[in-house]
């Protein structure tokens, strides 16, 4: 099969979950041959990245969804780049990319839905989600079913669930100093929880947790990964409630610090699959996570970790309780949980998913 020229446009100024994956994919691409070159927003995360990598990336500022000066500037990089495959990867590029590739002439284009939230289907969601747009992959059944819900055509919708390197979370060391560098007691259970600081996380609800498993005589130390918006309101609320947190920002080596943890936990209020906590998976550690959106789907109560209802601090209190008072039934949950995602949410194997669907979509 011929090499492809493939174009990543990602709209996200931070590194999440979502950039993990275009950094994957981006990765096996190149691997395999094709050509790669990711469009991203001015000193973005993802921007920094691509340059430790040796990718090319180019700089399009995409603050507004409604922008048209974005949409132009996308256009004349298409229209110069001249791609097999426009391959976009968040929301707000999801409108401009297309709109941008619909008027550069781009004649395939994907663009990879990853939020289990509505669709708004009202101009210009509805092109941008249907003639604009070749194909939209999912990369959860519920993350598809929200799309039809919302009047997606489903021919259009390809299930490509997202991955993550396995090996590379399952060779990781611990830090040895993580405990003495963050004051942590060796007697007590580190929970550590890794997403972007925002409100749909529901990372207040793991705090306040924290607080019931201290109050019963059960203390838990908290590493919170990431960065965002909350991040004061966070800390204001552990001092409040006097819960020992660690919030370490973006961490740079995520496979030692999950080697180093106890329990994952993952308290969103809607999540279209959680990278996050496939990576704790493949980790080996056990989950504690909403039974919320696709988090359904990666999670297997009872086997992999416990699902929880979402918003409620005192069932996640319980559930991490009881794995961190039960160190075999913590190697338990590991084990399976590793063995779930080397099956089934392999970096590959959803890299791979997305280069099948390029050639069925690329004329040959």
């Amino acid at each position: 099969m011929r090499r492809l020229r493939t174009l990543h446009i990602d709209s996200e100024k931070l590194w999440g979950g979502g950039q993990r994956q275009v950094a994957g994919l981006t990765t096996y691409l190149r691997d395999w041959g094709h050509e790669v070159r990711i469009v991203c927003r001015p000193r973005s995360r993802l921007q920094e990245w691509a340059a430790e990598q040796g990718i090319e990336s180019i700089a399009v500022d995409m603050k507004s969804t409604m922008s048209l000066g974005a949409v132009l500037a996308l256009k004349s990089v298409i229209a110069k780049e001249k791609p097999d495959v426009v391959h976009l990867h968040a929301s707000r590029a999801h409108v401009l990319g297309s709109a941008a590739a619909r008027l550069a002439g781009a004649s395939v284009v994907v663009a990879t839905r990853r939020m289990d939230d509505p669709i708004r289907m009202v101009w210009p969601n509805t092109s941008a989600y249907g003639k604009w747009t070749t194909a939209v992959a999912a990369i959860s059944s519920a993350v598809r079913d929200v799309m039809i819900e919302c009047g997606v055509d489903p021919a259009k919708i390809r299930l490509i669930p997202s991955g993550t390197d396995v090996e590379r979370f399952e060779r990781a060391v611990p830090d040895p100093d993580l405990r003495l560098r963050l004051g942590i007691d060796a007697s007590i259970p580190i929970v550590c929880a890794a997403a972007t600081l925002a409100e749909r996380k529901g990372l207040r609800y793991l705090i306040e947790a924290a607080a019931v498993l201290a109050k019963n005589g059960s203390p838990v130390h908290l590493v919170i990964g990431g960065d965002g918006e909350q991040r004061e309101d966070l800390q204001r609320l552990a001092a409040e409630l006097g819960v020992a947190a660690s919030f370490v920002g973006f961490y740079a080596d995520m496979p030692a610090l999950l080697a180093s943890i106890d329990v994952f936990a993952m308290p969103s209020l809607s999540e279209g699959l959680g990278v996050a906590v496939l990576e704790a998976m493949a980790a080996g550690k056990p989950v504690v996570a909403s039974a919320v959106g696709g988090l359904r789907e990666s999670v297997v109560d009872g086997v992999t970790g416990f699902s929880v209802p979402p918003s409620d601090s005192q069932a996640l209190a319980g559930a991490i309780g009881k794995i961190a008072a039960n160190p075999a039934l913590a190697a338990e949950f590991g084990a399976a949980g590793r063995a779930r995602v080397r099956e089934k949410f392999s970096l590959e194997n959803m890299a791979r998913l997305n280069e099948k669907l390029y050639y069925e979509l690329v004329t040959p």
